[in-house]
């Protein structure tokens, strides 16, 4: 009730704010200032024109919120009310009263003929506090008040009311008349003892209610809520038997749940820890059962095959030399360049900026398919037609970050190659190296084209450029550090080169030229004997 109350009279002030702040626009009106000066050179179609545009403010002003009931500019020299309906003339007491109100006032609600305005009285000088230069006054809708207080209680016997310090402007719920009086004297013992907010106890009429209450400092209000004792805790008392066997009931649930807990999951993971710490120790015979169908069984079934195949190669004579093969291409596979997933972040946050939601969506998309295919470890070799796919889907993250800036052509994958077991990660670093050395200072008009060749004995894949940042030297300089047996780069370029001839032999890897278009071309040349395509 508390939050309640307090979130009711924020945004009141946020809206009595608002209220205020447009209220000084009108006031600082240019046409509000040629009507109130008496200038006689404005003819009477200046003058329905400037009226019809302070109109206009003030419907502005109504449709504002729900709280303003009707905007109003009196300007006394032309004995005109401009009201958000129509342009009449005020009454001679309404116009006293409003000119009446203290102009110094920083509280904003003032009370006439038992309406409330906030009123703004602008003089002709400073110090001249006699004739009104304009009047401008705004009606708050009680009624839009009092249907607010009524919302905002759930309680059927509880209440609401918006009291002011000594202006006698009150706004109920429809509270009985005595609540209010009680609630009043209990507001200005409160506002003595200069207490902001409190939840207090009360006893009105013999019967308790609980009060709670806040204040507005800037408003000069505060907002009161009274409720029943025996509603708010009438429900406890009777369900308090039901609070008691639902409470034991949970813990029996809760002690069969541990028990149950222990059984299926603590002692078998306890079981396979064990075996695993029995494989620290050089016993790889170790072997572990397990009955139950659920999840736990594919893990000990896991393991079992896992000992198995452990068994099955500690037997094979080949043993070293394979496992240590296979931890180098490991290590080469995924010494991949991290600048790209950096870039990537550092994209998502530019566009999340930007509220691009659709942009975000289709990039995080790429992204997830772009690490799934990098990180997955079933196998170290895909298929080219797999590599191809990540291509695509990496050069479609790279196009939402360039844009039109670099655009990439790729030619359709023959089909005789298309189940070709090649690294994985074979071609994407070859397409970074274009975008981050060959186009990096491309402004407009980059392209990169990537395309795949097969023969009978050799497939083809280059990769190249227009980029104008690759000179010859460099080129023939690259093409002698490819050459060289001891080439110590792990990444980009020399990372594929590595990987392609420890698969296929010192005949394959990577060359570089000059490629048609005046950039570099990449080439990767993946040779084998007749008939192990299929190998």
């Amino acid at each position: 009730m508390q939050s309640k109350i307090g979130f009711y009279l924020n945004t009141l002030e946020n809206n009595i704010d608002n209220i205020k702040r447009f209220q000084k626009e009108i006031a600082d009106n240019k046409d509000l200032e040629k009507l109130s000066s008496g200038k006689i050179y404005m003819d009477s179609f200046e003058r329905n024109e400037a009226i019809l545009h302070i109109q206009s403010e003030l419907v502005r002003l109504k449709r504002l919120t729900d709280y303003v009931e009707e905007a109003n500019v009196y300007i006394p020299i032309i004995n005109k009310k401009i009201s958000t309906s129509s342009v009449s003339i005020m009454p001679k007491y309404e116009a006293e009263g409003l000119a009446r109100l203290d102009r110094n006032d920083i509280h904003p609600f003032m009370r006439l003929n038992k309406k409330f305005y906030i009123s703004t009285v602008v003089y002709y000088t400073r110090n001249s506090a006699k004739i009104p230069k304009y009047i401008i006054s705004i009606r708050i809708s009680t009624a839009m008040l009092s249907d607010t207080l009524k919302q905002f209680l759930t309680y059927e016997r509880g209440g609401a009311i918006l009291l002011t310090r000594g202006r006698g402007i009150e706004v109920t719920d429809g509270t009985p008349r005595y609540i209010v009086n009680s609630l009043r004297h209990f507001f200005i013992k409160e506002d003595i003892n200069n207490v902001m907010e409190d939840v207090k106890f009360l006893t009105i009429d013999g019967q308790n209610y609980s009060i709670i209450y806040k204040k507005s400092d800037s408003l000069d209000t505060a907002l009161i809520a009274y409720i029943p004792e025996s509603d708010m805790f009438g429900s406890l008392e009777k369900y308090n038997k039901w609070f008691w066997f639902v409470s034991a009931l949970t813990a029996c649930m809760i002690i069969a749940f541990s028990y149950g807990l222990r059984y299926m999951i603590v002692q078998p993971l306890s079981r396979l820890i064990g075996a695993f710490e029995d494989m620290d120790r050089n016993n790889v015979n170790v072997a572990v059962s397990y009955e139950p169908q659920d999840e736990l069984s594919y893990l000990y079934a896991r393991f079992n095959e896992m000992i198995k195949k452990m068994q099955d190669l500690i037997q094979q004579a080949y043993e070293e030399k394979l496992r240590a093969q296979h931890a180098e291409l490991k290590q080469l596979q995924y010494q991949i360049n991290p600048h790209f997933l950096y870039n990537s972040f550092f994209l998502i946050y530019r566009m999340a900026k930007m509220n691009d939601c659709d942009g975000i969506m289709l990039l995080t998309q790429h992204l997830a398919n772009f690490y799934r295919f990098i990180t997955r470890a079933s196998n170290d070799e895909v298929t080219l037609q797999d590599e191809m796919d990540h291509v695509k889907n990496y050069v479609a993250i790279q196009s939402i970050r360039f844009g039109e800036r670099i655009k990439v052509e790729i030619t359709d994958l023959p089909l005789q190659c298309q189940d070709l077991e090649i690294p994985r990660l074979t071609i994407q670093p070859l397409v970074e190296n274009a975008y981050t050395h060959g186009l990096k200072n491309k402004i407009d008009g980059g392209i990169i084209k990537i395309n795949v060749e097969s023969t009978s004995n050799e497939v083809i894949i280059s990769v190249e450029d227009n980029g104008d940042e690759v000179t010859d030297s460099m080129i023939e300089e690259l093409s002698k550090m490819l050459a060289s047996d001891d080439v110590d780069k792990s990444t980009g370029m020399f990372n594929v080169h590595r990987r392609l001839k420890l698969k296929y032999g010192s005949n394959s890897g990577i060359e570089v030229l000059r490629g048609k278009m005046g950039g570099m071309c990449v080439r990767a040349h993946i040779r084998y004997e007749e008939g192990d395509r299929s190998d």
